[in-house]
């Protein structure tokens, strides 16, 4: 879905480009529950938020690890719930860009998010949970590194849940991949000399590793997910959340060409037809 290990996957980067369309076939509004447990003390901050558009729905609390929100009237699609918690602790490179900003007595956050997609005409709940039982303190180890391994999960009885889920967790199997393999060739660094050509060598296959291995991998994983469920709201999504123009288009045209009725009434659908009937564009 919407890369290094470290940062946005270029996947998830690309959802959030693709935010000003519609995600999926609205089966109208309807009230949502989301619950879940996860280990942070006090009372914190919770935002859902539709990712189509990047406005908030509503806003919630936690509390004590303890998480029961409910939406009055939600549409089906793909939304952002994030979490927020106190830190104190600020690497000297945000330091640094929050004194360029005029942020340096600003508010400071620890944010775990949740992509997700809802149908609250399928599924009045969901419920979220680590992938791994583990601490708020071992949380927040793994928040500050950007560790991939510190993951939510998402049970729904809704199908296109559980596909989104999938493809959400399929992204991420590779980032941890990509992350344990780049460490281990951070690690071979220290008993090369810098400046050496086997060092040369390997700095650049460290820092070419997710797009000449991991990226093609997952790109491949999600089109076979995608074949599995021609008729999922979630398929033109992921296409067009991997498509920029024409030629790259033209990797998935046999998956847009099977897709059932349900899944080309979406909006991404809609939206890579300039591409299915215009092929030099």
């Amino acid at each position: 879905m919407k890369p290094s290990s470290s940062t946005v996957p270029m996947l998830l980067a690309c959802y959030c480009m693709a935010g000003m369309l519609t995600a999926c076939v609205f089966s109208g509004k309807r009230s949502l529950r989301i619950e879940g447990d996860i280990p942070i003390t006090g009372n914190n901050r919770v935002e859902l938020v539709n990712e189509r558009n990047g406005n908030i729905v509503t806003t919630s609390r936690i509390e004590n690890g303890k998480l029961d929100m409910v939406v009055d009237s939600l549409g089906a699609g793909v939304y952002v719930l994030s979490i927020y918690w106190p830190r104190t602790l600020v690497s000297p490179k945000e330091r640094i860009n929050r004194i360029k900003t005029g942020m340096e007595g600003g508010r400071l956050e620890h944010a775990l998010l949740k992509y997700l997609y809802i149908d609250p005409g399928t599924a009045r709940s969901v419920r979220i949970r680590l992938d791994e039982a583990m601490t708020q303190e071992q949380m927040e180890a793994y928040l500050w590194k950007q560790d991939p391994r510190l993951t939510l999960r998402i049970s729904s009885s809704c199908e296109d849940t559980q596909i989104f889920e999938e493809a959400e967790q399929l992204l991420n199997d590779f980032r941890i991949k990509h992350l344990l393999e780049r460490d281990s060739l951070k690690r071979l660094l220290y008993q090369i000399e810098p400046g050496s050509g086997r060092y040369a060598k390997i700095t650049q296959e460290m820092n070419t590793l997710w797009a000449n291995k991991y990226l093609p991998e997952m790109v491949e994983t999600h089109k076979s997910l995608m074949r599995a469920h021609p008729n999922s709201a979630v398929t033109p999504y992921l296409i067009y959340s991997n498509v920029q123009n024409a030629e790259e288009f033209e990797e998935y045209r046999d998956i847009y060409e099977n897709m059932g009725k349900k899944a080309k009434r979406s909006g991404y659908a809609r939206a890579l037809l300039r591409f299915a009937n215009n092929p030099e564009q």
